[in-house]
């Protein structure tokens, strides 16, 4: 997953401590502001003594734990459940630390993970979220989106936002589970009523999206051709209804008859990738060809790249390839435009 449209996780520590628990509390809260006091005035990460406090405060294991460094059941015993909690976030936060190579430490991905997996242990609901992503981008464990989705699936149900959030990506885009459009909108709408706004967007993307498929239903239902190959592209990606290549393929068949070029090009692509039709590069060419003659500049485009390389079943040919080119380009394709400064500039050069 993509990672680039996840949210920053959001931290949410254990209820408020009683006096008597100040000495562990007070420990993680020095820890969290000296981390947001060097980052905010762009400390170097050797001046913040951040993971210090983290590392004290998370002196105490969680309940059971007696395998690593830190474990004495005999302290643990002794300790109130208020206390256990605040030593659990301090361990999630390390770990955010390792992770991101801030709070005075560098950057260990699989350090960060196994602080991750102790937190977990312990139902650190913020860690289930970190530990996730740590699965979900392959860091300090190997990549297994399907985990990372159980992760998230169970730091959702405590109402983690993030982690509703990372869901909602999922089942939008089909990550780990079956594509469904419907979870992905209660996720996000679910994270976006708590003020979480990265899900306000996507919820008003996926909305948008749902608009316009409906509006492109109408349409095509009454026949217009247009309507048919913008429908068949939603159904083809996934966007605003579950990815089904098979109706895509079926509404562009239907108007490919009437020239549409749109259509005629979108099933050349499918025909050269075997995408819900058995793969036939010759008929592929004969889609683009189609499309090419009616206009479509972004067919005459696919056929001058083949006609360069000499592949998809065309023979080489440089001379028909520019003239390819050169046709996309004065319609406004700006990829053959581009192809054809590259090759100017570089027979300037030669």
């Amino acid at each position: 997953m993509p990672a680039s449209l996840r949210g920053n996780v959001d931290h949410q520590p254990p209820s408020s401590p009683t006096t008597a628990e100040r000495s562990w509390s007070c420990m993680y809260f020095v820890a969290m502001w000296n981390l947001y006091c060097c980052r905010s005035a762009n400390l170097q990460n050797g001046q913040c003594s951040a993971h210090i406090f983290f590392e004290m405060s998370a002196k105490i294991p969680a309940p059971g734990s007696s395998s690593d460094e830190h474990s004495n059941p005999s302290i643990a015993a002794t300790c109130s459940a208020s206390q256990i909690n605040w030593c659990i976030s301090a361990v999630t936060y390390l770990g955010v630390c390792y992770k991101y190579g801030v709070g005075g430490v560098k950057k260990d991905v699989h350090k960060a993970a196994t602080l991750f997996q102790r937190a977990v242990d312990a139902c650190e609901v913020t860690a289930m979220c970190h530990f996730g992503l740590c699965y979900g981008d392959g860091d300090g464990v190997e990549k297994d989106i399907h985990k990372a989705v159980t992760l998230w699936q169970r730091a959702a149900a405590a109402g983690h936002t993030t982690a509703m959030f990372n869901l909602g990506l999922c089942y939008e885009r089909g990550d780990g589970v079956d594509q469904d459009t419907s979870k992905a909108l209660s996720l996000y709408q679910r994270a976006a009523d708590v003020g979480y706004t990265s899900a306000m967007c996507n919820l008003a993307t996926c909305v948008e999206q749902i608009k316009t498929v409906t509006l492109y239903q109408r349409a095509a239902d009454a026949g217009n051709a247009t309507a048919m190959t913008g429908l068949g592209a939603c159904y083809y990606n996934g966007i605003g209804v579950d990815k089904d290549i098979h109706k895509a393929v079926t509404l562009w068949q239907r108007v490919a008859d009437y020239g549409e070029t749109d259509a005629l090009c979108n099933l050349g692509v499918c025909y050269e990738n075997g995408d819900g039709v058995q793969k036939d590069a010759s008929k592929a060419v004969t889609l683009y060809q189609r499309a090419a003659d009616g206009g479509s500049a972004n067919a005459m485009y696919i056929l001058a790249c083949r006609h360069s390389r000499g592949v998809g079943g065309l023979a080489k040919d440089i001379h028909q390839a520019h003239r390819l080119w050169r046709r996309a380009a004065d319609i406004g394709h700006s990829k053959a435009a581009a192809r054809l400064r590259n090759l100017l500039s570089k027979s300037n050069s030669t």
